[in-house]
């Protein structure tokens, strides 16, 4: 299966992490939520930027630095050592050992995606007081396997693309219209849409620019510019009827390019879109509908200037495992921890 295959690796850094192999525990009789390790960080991601392996470094470096400082982080690869073309999903059983998951995923437009196919997972990760930062671009899309923009949930339109139990709606708490790049728009305005910048809203995170050295938005073949990064989306929130959830907290909103070389300057369309935000549910622990805390960056960090990165990411997990220890509403205790597992995060090797 996935983990026999070594979906679980060890990432040869300087930093440790515990490989981990096939568990032959069965599903009937092994408890699914233990959080007797501390973190794990999901690899969805291949074929970003100069090459995998230097995005690779980047989320673990960068993004997951602070993780790191914090406690023992283990890895889990989507996609296998070397990667191969079929992502493969993980299970309850594997994510229930771990209080605090970073999944990050960067696979372009494709629809078969391990985020895709562990929502159901992930669902009861969060439902049993998970938490989770997800990183990464279009990520409803990779979840519905639909890449059109707008997409609007159902019931507040006719043809709407998803519902309210959905694992967009319930987890990553979009409750209104996702946009993007649009997919029917004029080339001038798919031109002009994407981002240059995560501007922030929030007093506390830092607002991020774009990595000159990485991505030039001014160059131009000559009809169009190459604009800005196109690998975002972000929930509108701003229909009357669709306001923002309680616990939801908008961090970023995306600064979008907004210039075409045939005709200059092009009105902002997406202002009041959320790209980044932070989600405690307001409700009772272990009551219907209650769930782990959540961070989502629902862009590709990897193209931003890495110290406003860093700085993000290390606010974002202080927030998401701040009280871990806490019984209280989206700060999970253990729940199941064998004799035989020793301390929390101990870096063994599970068989």
């Amino acid at each position: 299966d996935a983990f026999a295959s070594g979906r679980f690796q060890r990432r040869a850094r300087h930093r440790s992490c515990v490989v981990i192999k096939a568990m032959s525990i069965p599903w009937s009789s092994a408890p699914m939520i233990h959080f007797d390790r501390f973190a794990l960080m999901v690899d969805d991601s291949r074929l970003v930027g100069p090459s995998d392996s230097a995005h690779d470094a980047y989320i673990d470096e960068v993004v997951a630095a602070r993780l790191h400082e914090l406690g023992p982080v283990d890895v889990f690869n989507v996609y296998g050592d070397p990667e191969g073309s079929s992502p493969h999903p993980i299970d309850i059983e594997q994510l229930g050992h771990y209080r605090v998951v970073l999944w990050h995923s960067a696979v372009g437009t494709t629809a078969n995606t391990g985020l895709g196919r562990s929502k159901d997972a992930l669902a009861h990760y969060l439902a049993g007081g998970g938490r989770v930062f997800f990183v990464g671009g279009r990520l409803s899309s990779l979840v519905l396997g639909d890449f059109t923009y707008p997409k609007a949930p159902l019931p507040t339109a006719g043809d709407g693309t998803f519902d309210q139990d959905s694992f967009v709606w319930r987890k990553l708490r979009y409750q209104d219209d996702v946009v993007g790049i649009p997919t029917n728009g004029s080339r001038r305005l798919q031109e002009a849409s994407g981002i240059i910048g995560c501007r922030s809203v929030s007093a506390e995170f830092p607002t991020l620019e774009l990595d000159p050295l990485k991505w030039d938005p001014w160059v131009d073949d000559g009809e169009y510019y190459r604009g800005g990064i196109a690998d975002w989306e972000g929930v509108l929130m701003d229909s009357p009827d669709q306001l923002p959830p309680a616990g939801f907290e908008a961090i970023y909103s995306p600064d979008t390019f907004d210039h075409s070389l045939c005709c200059g300057d092009v009105t902002p369309q997406y202002e009041a879109a959320v790209l980044g935000h932070r989600y405690e549910s307001p409700l009772p622990p272990g009551s219907v509908g209650d769930q782990g805390r959540t961070v989502v960056f629902n862009f590709q960090p990897w193209y931003f200037e890495s110290e406003g990165v860093a700085e993000a990411c290390r606010l974002a997990v202080d927030w998401v495992v701040d009280g871990i220890d806490s019984p209280r509403a989206g700060s999970p205790v253990p729940t199941a921890v064998a004799a035989s597992d020793g301390v929390l995060g101990s870096g063994r090797t599970v068989r």
